[in-house]
């Protein structure tokens, strides 16, 4: 049996490692450029290559982080109230695009928001857990996927809007990931970039590369909490 997949997913999403078009196949996507497999389970499609490099370290801590937090439980009445008012700046600062990327999904609130829109959102997060509990949780309008953002499964200008809230503080090369977000923006798209942190220098780097890169309508704001 053929697994279904949104086909606005599958016309955006590219081999992580090649960039070329990815086929859908039974249960798998194939690379048709260099013939890499990518298996999809629960609806999801797992696009992080086998091999690892530098860039990987941080997967195994966000495997072992969504296996003990649970980001769809409710939360402290301070808590909400905080990430509720970091979501309002966001969606305020989005734009009017009918795609929307969300990366470093958590608890999909940004598929939430959207269900029954007709705008279709992709959340895009490093384990299983979450994309999967959001597609059962948000069915309408969306898909997921489980990647990592130094290697985005997608095709040039995929996307409208981007979204990666609180993400970059993690990174081990905030100005590498913040040029892969650009890959995957169309020209004229918004990108939403907010983080908790405000001393960091290589931070800072990346939100001046931002600047230098034209026909880009972006948004970056240190936010804290």
């Amino acid at each position: 049996m053929t697994t279904q997949l949104d086909p606005r997913l599958l016309e955006s999403l590219a081999c992580p490692h090649c960039k070329s078009r990815l086929v859908l196949s039974s249960d798998q996507l194939q690379c048709q450029g260099c013939g890499r497999v990518f298996p999809i389970e629960r609806g999801v499609p797992l696009l992080i290559e086998s091999h690892t490099d530098d860039h990987f370290d941080y997967l195994q801590h966000y495997q072992k982080d969504a296996e003990i937090f649970d980001y769809f439980q409710e939360r402290p009445s301070g808590t909400a109230h905080e990430e509720r008012r970091l979501a309002e700046y966001i969606l305020d600062e989005l734009g009017g695009s009918d795609s929307i990327l969300d990366v470093g999904c958590g608890s999909a609130w940004v598929a939430k928001h959207f269900q029954g829109s007709g705008r279709f959102v992709c959340s895009l997060d490093a384990t299983l857990i979450n994309t999967a509990k959001a597609i059962e949780r948000y069915p309408k309008n969306y898909a997921a996927v489980v990647a990592v953002a130094f290697h985005l499964p997608f095709s040039d200008r995929a996307f409208g809007s981007i979204i990666a809230s609180e993400i970059i503080e993690h990174v081990v090369d905030p100005a590498a990931f913040v040029a892969e977000l650009f890959r995957v923006l169309k020209p004229g798209g918004s990108l939403v970039i907010t983080t908790p942190t405000k001393n960091s220098f290589d931070i800072h780097f990346a939100f001046t590369a931002i600047r230098t890169l034209r026909s880009t309508r972006t948004f970056t704001r240190s936010m804290r909490r």
